[in-house]
């Protein structure tokens, strides 16, 4: 799921029910249902860009496996990278502190695709925990345009 992999100022918020995880993120307005400790979702799902999810807890850490992401829109907003229906990603969630002592969400992200990839690729992402700041609708266009009209930088405090 490409949101996860996006280096941007652009806030997510995490929502636990029974069962599953939902992911709200800004960039986009995109969301993210991922049925945890259940198993397989029920339905066979469609490609989509965000693929099919599935989560289980080993110890401290949600695991998430990904797959039927669709081809095109892939790497968005990225251009689309080469990727075959094979591609799978798994992601290791866990909370920890980052050097500053503040407490961050880490996420090990693993692509495997080996029809495109000849070995799996990992990256790791530290997402800065913030809890006074809200998941607002994506205005990157807008917010880009009042800059422009008003000579200065963003008045969105986390893009300042």
């Amino acid at each position: 799921p490409y949101p996860m992999r996006l280096i941007a100022q652009y806030p997510f918020e995490i929502l636990f029910t029974p069962g599953r995880m939902t992911m709200f993120f800004e960039i986009f307005g995109n969301v993210r249902r991922i049925p945890v400790g259940s198993g397989k979702p029920v339905l066979e799902a469609l490609p989509t860009a965000m693929g099919r999810s599935v989560g289980h807890w080993e110890g401290e850490t949600l695991v998430i496996q990904t797959d039927r992401i669709r081809r095109e829109g892939a790497g968005a907003p990225f251009g689309n990278p080469p990727i075959s229906s094979a591609r799978r990603i798994v992601e290791r969630l866990s909370l920890g502190m980052n050097p500053e002592g503040r407490k961050e969400l880490r996420n090990e992200i693993t692509i495997h695709d080996p029809v495109v990839l000849t070995a799996p690729v990992t990256m790791r992402m530290a997402y800065k925990w913030s809890p006074d700041i809200e998941v607002g609708e994506y205005l990157c266009q807008q917010d880009i345009w009042d800059q422009n009209l008003q000579g200065s930088p963003s008045t969105v405090p986390w893009r300042k």
